[in-house]
């Protein structure tokens, strides 16, 4: 799993970082990937980035100001320009489904591809057997969300000595025994999952957090998480 950034840059571009946009890459599992923000050039962003846009199958935004959003008719045209098929689902505050439907007006009929717009509020916005994604809102004077993105906990690496010494043999039971079922062999006798599987592979999580004044949700959000992605955009007065 890998966090790339696209852009970096707050809400004016610069020669060297665009504007907001941050990809989770969810590799080698499922081979896609799932964007937070879509600023304004993060086309061209993603053009000098190994990442493939047919393969990005989710945005979340994280609230309506431009410079999160600007992006996102570009991104879906050029989705449908490279006869991507897969479903693209765009996440977002109350006024996402407008500015998304206004933007596109009558294209979205073309496109190759099926498109679906999910207005959130605080609590889970996806689930499905591997992830759960949380979203809360945070502090910016519009309203503005930070996401969760939680991996389910893992099965338990199976303990192959184990195997050997209750006479186990290898084979596609082996998976019923890693996803917790138990097996009985030719011989008669039941295995259970705990006799030869290790305890479970506690799941990584990455918050990232869109414009926010301190918060006590942030700070919920992004408990126990193995990163954080937090915006921090200061005066140069403040820089120190």
């Amino acid at each position: 799993m890998q966090v790339y950034f696209l852009g970096t840059s707050a809400s004016v571009p610069t020669r060297e970082r665009n504007m907001t946009s941050v990809v989770l890459r969810l590799m080698p599992a499922r081979g896609v990937s799932w964007m937070v923000d879509c600023a304004e050039g993060t086309q061209h962003q993603i053009l000098r980035s190994p990442l493939q846009l047919p393969k990005i199958e989710k945005l979340f935004v994280t609230h309506l100001h431009g410079d999160h959003i600007y992006g996102i008719p570009g991104l879906l045209s050029s989705r449908a320009m490279q006869q991507a098929t897969q479903p693209f689902t765009v996440y977002g505050p109350v006024g996402i489904r407008r500015y998304v439907e206004d933007m596109l007006g009558t294209r979205e009929a073309l496109f190759p591809y099926p498109l679906q717009i999910e207005e959130v509020a605080p609590g889970v916005v996806f689930e499905d057997f591997e992830w759960v994604v949380t979203a809360e809102r945070l502090d910016h004077g519009i309203e503005s969300y930070g996401y969760r993105f939680q991996e389910k906990d893992r099965p338990g690496h199976i303990d192959e000595h184990q195997l050997e010494v209750l006479g186990i043999p290898k084979g596609p039971h082996l998976r019923d025994l890693k996803e917790g079922r138990a097996i009985t062999l030719p011989d008669g006798r039941t295995i259970v999952s705990a006799q030869v599987v290790g305890p479970s592979i506690p799941g990584r999580a990455v918050v990232i957090c869109g414009d926010t004044r301190p918060t006590p949700q942030t700070v919920e959000l992004a408990r126990g998480a193995d990163v954080l992605v937090h915006e921090a955009t200061f005066c140069a007065s403040e820089q120190e």
